[in-house]
C-alpha cells in the first residue's frame, strides 16, 4: 500500500472489527511502528489525533485556562482570528461556562473540550477516531460546519454513516492481514458498489465457485436469523443512546464513567458485527 496525503483529502477509514484501523492510525501518527516500508511526514505536516482514549485534562483548572495554556487565538480556515474565548462559544460553551472548573464538567463536556484543545493548536492533517460516540447533535452539527471548511487533510473513522457520507470523499477499505484498498466514493457509493457487484451475471465472473447458486440460498435458520438483526440492531442503538446520554450528565465520577466508556465500546461492537452480519446475508440473498 502506497499513498501520498494530500491538502483537502476527506478520507474514510472502514473495515470490519479486528482488520487493524487503529493500528493503522497509531502508525500514521508516531506510536507504532510499521513491520515494514515507512511512513514519512512531510516537514511542515502537523499532525492531530482524537482518539476514544481519554485524555489528560487537569480538574483543577478552568475551562478557559485549560484551552489557553495551548493559544490564546486561532486562525480559522478564511484568515480570520478569533479568540479562544469566542472559539469555545462556537463549541456551545458560553462565557459564563468558561470559568467552570473542569472537574466540574460533564463526561461529554470533557470529551469536547479534549476536541476543541487539538483543534486550537490548528493541526493541518485531522485525524478522528468514532468523534460521533461522545457528542449530542448540537455539538456534531458545529464540528461538521467547522470540518467542511477545514484547509488541511481528513482521515475520518466514524460508525455514523451520515457523518462519514457528509465528511469523506474516498475511503480506505482495510480487508485484514495488512490490505488496504482505496475507493473513490463515499460510504454509500462503495455499499452500491458491493451490491452492484453481487448483481453481475454468473459468467461474467471468473473462476466461480462451485455450485454459486447453493451460496445465495439461506438455510432455514440463517432466514430466522436474518429477519431478526434488524430488530436487535435497532435495540442495540436504543441502548448506545442512553449509553452515551448518561455519560454527558453532570456529577459522574471517574470510576463510572470509565465503566460506561466500556459498555459503549462493547455496544458498539456488537452493533458493528451484527450489521456486518446482516449485510453479509442480505448479499447471499440478491
Amino acid at each position: 500500500f502506497s499513498y501520498v496525503f494530500k491538502k483537502f483529502d476527506r478520507i474514510g477509514v472502514v473495515g470490519k472489527n479486528g482488520v487493524g484501523k487503529s493500528t493503522f492510525l497509531n502508525m500514521l501518527t508516531g506510536k507504532l511502528k510499521p513491520d515494514g516500508g515507512e511512513i514519512r511526514a512531510g516537514v511542515t505536516t502537523k499532525m492531530g489525533y482524537f482518539t476514544q482514549e481519554t485524555q489528560d485534562l487537569d480538574p483543577a483548572r478552568r475551562l478557559i485556562e485549560e484551552i489557553k495554556q495551548i493559544a490564546e487565538f486561532i486562525t480559522l480556515s478564511d484568515g480570520a482570528q478569533i479568540s479562544a474565548s469566542k472559539f469555545l462559544e462556537q463549541f456551545l460553551f458560553p462565557a459564563e461556562k468558561q470559568y467552570a472548573f473542569i472537574e466540574k464538567l460533564s463526561g461529554g463536556e470533557k470529551k469536547r473540550l479534549q476536541l476543541l484543545k487539538l483543534l486550537i493548536a490548528n493541526p493541518n492533517f485531522l485525524i478522528l477516531d468514532e468523534p460521533t460516540n461522545d457528542f449530542d447533535i448540537e455539538t456534531l452539527n458545529v464540528l461538521e460546519d467547522f470540518l467542511e471548511k477545514f484547509q488541511g487533510c481528513l482521515l475520518l473513522v466514524s460508525h455514523d454513516r451520515y457523518f462519514m457520507d457528509h465528511l469523506a470523499d474516498q475511503l480506505f477499505v482495510l480487508e485484514g492481514n495488512g490490505l488496504i484498498k482505496i475507493f473513490a466514493g463515499n460510504y454509500s457509493d462503495y455499499r452500491q458498489s458491493l451490491e452492484n457487484a453481487e448483481e453481475e451475471p454468473a459468467e461474467k465472473k471468473a473462476k466461480p465457485k462451485p455450485k454459486p447458486k447453493e451460496l445465495k440460498k439461506l438455510s432455514f435458520q440463517e432466514k430466522k436469523e436474518y429477519e431478526a438483526l434488524p430488530d436487535l440492531i435497532r435495540s442495540l442503538e436504543e441502548k448506545k443512546n442512553q449509553v452515551t446520554a448518561s455519560m454527558n450528565e453532570n456529577g459522574k465520577g471517574y470510576e463510572e464513567l470509565t465503566k460506561l466508556g466500556e459498555e459503549l465500546k462493547s455496544v458498539e461492537s456488537r452493533i458493528e458485527e451484527n450489521t456486518m452480519r446482516w449485510m453479509e446475508l442480505e448479499e447471499k440473498m440478491n
